[in-house]
């Protein structure tokens, strides 16, 4: 089991933002919308609205793990507003 986790509060806008870097390292990740507005991720490129992997509004998520390994950047775009992102990885 890891020691160390990173645990993230990230506020997003209309435009992309990195929020995670590569890392080959990576074991688990969970991102969590916690607010009440979609956001969009984009898997090693530029989140793009509509595009990628959605969070819908209040409590979508997207997992990384073993089952679904994923050691690239990870963006995030907003379609309003200024949502808060939650990530925890090790």
């Amino acid at each position: 089991m890891p020691e160390i986790a990173v645990s993230l509060a990230l506020t997003l806008g209309v435009v992309q933002k990195q929020v995670l870097g590569k890392n080959p390292q990576r074991v688990y990740a969970l991102v969590v919308n916690n607010s009440a507005e979609e956001i969009f991720l984009g898997l090693g490129i530029p989140a793009v609205l509509d595009q990628g992997i959605p969070l819908l509004i209040s409590g979508s998520n997207y997992e990384i793990s073993l089952v679904n390994p994923w050691h690239g950047s990870i963006s995030a775009i907003s379609r309003a507003g200024t949502p808060t992102l939650l990530i925890t990885e090790w």
